[in-house]
């Protein structure tokens, strides 16, 4: 859709992802332009504008009356990618001959990639990398790892709509680690929940209902601290 004003007049789509941006935004016009990508919907990942007409530091002003945090990322340098990949490489969760049995899979034409039976042929490329990240022990680098690798996707991902990348192992490990990240484990909430001595049941109510011969229902309220 090609548009002017549209986008800040209530305008309300899901399925929006992708923006370009030529015209001057500022304050509340900004906010209220850009965020029209921010509906969830099933499938939707991610969202992507390309700003032709402001600069950063407009649009972080912008968005800071309205937001306790804002961050907006410095400007994107493509040698950064290759820099965390290798930092990821270090890990030495996956492999080359894996991400490359994968690539044969799920980039031949034959592979269907909405078929429930060659989804879990792909996962079984990944099952080694999983099994090893599980196996890093030393404290905060399973997270580090997962960080990283979210941020070579999205980068990735960002740079491909605006420069033609000739990298084929590049694509390869894209499309290898977008699957991974979907395996990797998720910290269970008892991880990141510390509660202290400080916090504690004083009160609580227990309520039920009795049902009598006569039909009759009874409720019994005990309290107790």
């Amino acid at each position: 859709m090609i548009v002017a004003d549209k986008y800040q007049t209530g305008f309300d789509q899901p399925l929006l992802h992708t923006m370009y941006v030529d015209k001057k935004l500022s304050g509340v016009k900004a906010v209220q332009t850009l965020s029209r990508l921010n509906r969830m919907h099933p499938g939707k990942e991610d969202t992507f504008i390309l700003d032709f007409a402001n600069d950063r530091q407009t649009i972080l002003d912008s968005f800071q009356p309205y937001y306790e945090v804002t961050s907006v990322t410095e400007e994107t340098d493509v040698n950064h990618l290759y820099d965390l990949k290798l930092r990821l490489d270090e890990f030495q969760v996956y492999w080359t001959q894996e991400i490359e049995a994968f690539a044969k899979v799920y980039f031949d034409p034959k592979t269907k990639l909405n078929n429930s039976k060659q989804q879990k042929y792909l996962y079984t490329f990944t099952d080694p990398a999983v099994d090893r990240f599980k196996a890093i022990a030393e404290e905060g680098k399973q997270d580090e790892f997962k960080k990283g690798l979210r941020s070579w996707t999205n980068l990735y991902a960002f740079l491909s709509q605006i420069i033609p990348f000739i990298d084929s192992e590049s694509e390869k490990f894209y499309a290898y680690a977008k699957l991974l990240q979907t395996r990797l484990p998720k910290r269970e909430l008892s991880e990141s929940l510390h509660l202290d001595d400080e916090v504690a049941l004083e009160f609580g109510k227990l309520k039920c209902s009795v049902f009598g011969n006569n039909g009759a229902v009874n409720s019994v309220t005990s309290w107790y601290k």
